[in-house]
């Protein structure tokens, strides 16, 4: 339920690990690629449903698939990537949850009231609120957590200009005032919160933490020094249906019932999350050693599809994998993208005729068993409300690619196999491409080939693929030795798509402008956009933009899949939660003893 937990993510490190958020729909109900449900998608569903009686508590052990250890950073505030977010959900409630269309409504801790007129959001907790710990939860700690994410001294990644854009934030950042002026504490349950200028993002979170912070158990703790204390690495006081008991460094977590959590307590008594190498995973569910394991990797689903016992339920992910065009570079005086209409990519021709070259179907059901389907907007169609669903994707033909390039002007001329540039000069596009996932190689070769195919050359950026760290540095530092890239984005939560094509926008990594792009932009984010025609307009127009420019190449969409045990019963694998469970793991219980 993060907005935007992670900007972006190297397409390599895509292929096996599931972006955590909140707020989607069953993935079975959804449609890709022009409104088409796939076979695969088809057949999963979101929660597992069993009729045979829960038992009164037990444990439930839980699998989550990790090559590494994971860094134990319980708390949203300071946590930086996708597995420590899932060990937390348990332990951790959210003061605003989110709906079938993402926006933030009244099932969690708080009851948030947008108030356009005056720039406001108006923040009222339940009542009887409680940590973990019995002390009461209170406006205090909703505005700590907001001081600590906005101290000079914060050492993680929430901070952005959309929490800037709270009155009196950037002063308080910039340790020129003692307090956020615009966060106006009414009285133990009401907090107003006032924006400089507010837009129809707000409705989805942007500008707004999800979480409080217990500031009776950390207010002494310096905020430089909160990431690696005991409060949030051993014993975090938190607020969810289960606290965190003990933790064994790096390998799992074992979770006991909170006997204070706001809807009760919890069905079950204990749960443990242990990391499972992805390569064992399976060999563990078969010998029934697991009753869940959590986001299995996309790329081996042949190895798990059928394993007796288990079932499996599925999501689409909120992320788009995708390629692309280098256009220009940042220009860190100006703070914006400068387009370079001299670039390599700047022809749309060479663009289009790229964007035909790809059978990004073949590409979903070979190497992912069908889990991943074409991608035809950057809108994902877990926003159903805003995805164009009638948006043609790009079809694979390459005959067609090969008449785009000959009608530009891109000809083979000395009979090599590939076409020379509209001067005759040798054409070298250079595609940057991430090492790291088991199918990271094969998915970069497919595309190198298939360019090859309609006769352009292309070299790998370095001669190789790249460590994620390093992609990204080339990427962002707009290096000349990138033409193109393979990448994935993570949506979060909130559908505007300024922070990847804005033209003052950092991760605009194509450094793509145009008017036509701030004006689109501009109307996403406009008073106007609260109307809700308005804003479906206006999207759609945004989606039809990138089409028609091609600053990247939609690719794929993700399914996710959890394998459960039999004996689970309401496990919800969906991104949204109920007024009755407003946390995933509330509703779980088992039905026998042991693990079937």
């Amino acid at each position: 339920m993060k907005k935007k937990a992670l900007g972006f993510v190297a397409l390599a490190a895509v292929l096996s690990l599931g972006f955590t958020a909140c707020g989607n729909k069953d993935g079975a109900d959804k449609s890709t690629d022009g409104g088409e449900k796939t076979e695969e998608a088809a057949k999963f569903p979101s929660m597992i449903e069993n009729e045979a009686d829960s038992l009164e508590g037990g444990t439930l052990k839980v699998a989550m698939p990790y090559d590494t250890q994971f860094q134990g950073v319980f708390s949203y505030a300071l946590q930086e990537d996708a597995y420590d977010d899932m060990l937390l959900q348990p332990a951790e409630q959210f003061l605003f949850n989110t709906g079938e269309d993402f926006r933030y409504n009244d099932t969690g801790l708080a009851v948030p009231e947008f108030d356009t007129d005056n720039n406001k959001v108006i923040v009222t907790l339940k009542d009887d609120l409680k940590w973990s710990d019995g002390e009461p939860l209170t406006t205090d700690d909703v505005i700590f957590a907001y001081e600590v994410v906005g101290h000079k001294d914060y050492t993680g990644v929430r901070y952005d200009d959309r929490l800037g854009n709270i009155e009196g934030m950037e002063a308080y950042h910039a340790g020129e005032a003692e307090t956020i002026s615009g966060i106006k504490k009414i009285d133990d349950k009401v907090v107003e919160i006032t924006f400089n200028e507010i837009n129809p993002s707000v409705e989805y979170g942007s500008g707004l933490l999800q979480y409080a912070m217990p500031k009776h158990y950390l207010k002494d703790i310096p905020v430089d020094k909160l990431v690696e204390s005991d409060e949030i690495r051993k014993n975090p006081v938190t607020t969810g249906p289960f606290t965190i008991a003990n933790v064994k460094t790096g390998e799992s977590v074992e979770y006991v019932a909170n006997e204070h959590y706001f809807k009760g307590k919890p069905k079950l008594d204990k749960m443990v999350i242990t990391v499972v190498p992805n390569s064992t995973v399976v060999d563990e569910l078969k010998a029934k050693r697991f009753d869940v394991a959590l986001d299995m990797p996309s790329d081996s689903f042949e190895s798990y599809k059928e394993i007796e016992g288990y079932q499996n339920v599925g999501r689409e992910e909120l992320y788009y994998s995708y390629i692309g065009f280098k256009f220009g570079k940042f220009d860190k005086e100006k703070g914006e993208a400068v387009a370079d209409p001299n670039a390599k990519m700047a022809d749309k021709a060479l663009r289009e005729a790229i964007a035909y070259s790809i059978d990004t179907e073949q590409l979903g059901e070979k190497i992912y068993d069908g889990l991943r389907v074409p991608a035809n907007s950057v809108i994902v169609p877990a926003f159903a409300d805003l995805h164009d669903s009638e948006l043609e994707a790009f079809k694979a033909d390459p005959e067609k690619s090969k008449k785009i390039l000959e009608k530009a002007g891109y000809k083979d001329t000395n009979d090599d196999g590939f076409v020379e540039d509209k001067e005759g000069k040798e054409l070298v596009i250079n595609l940057a491409a991430m090492s790291g996932g088991a199918s990271s190689e094969t998915v970069a070769d497919y595309f190198k080939q298939s360019m090859e195919n309609i006769g352009l050359k292309v070299e790998y950026t370095t001669g190789r693929l790249i460590e994620l760290n390093s992609f990204y540095d080339k990427v962002l530092g707009d290096t000349d030795d990138v033409d193109m890239y393979a990448a994935a984005w993570g949506v979060g939560t909130d559908p505007n798509p300024a922070e990847s094509f804005g033209r003052t926008a950092q991760f605009n990594m194509m450094r793509y402008t145009s008017e036509d792009m701030d004006k689109v932009l501009k109307d996403i984010s406009s008073q106007k956009a609260f109307d809700e025609d308005f804003s479906k307009k206006a999207y759609k127009d945004f989606q039809a933009l990138v089409k028609k420019d091609i600053p990247v190449i939609p690719i794929n969409y993700n399914y996710r899949i959890s394998v459960v045990n039999d004996r689970v019963k309401g496990y919800n694998y969906s991104y949204y939660v109920s007024e009755e469970i407003p946390n995933n793991w509330f509703g779980v219980s088992v039905t026998e003893e042991k693990t079937k």
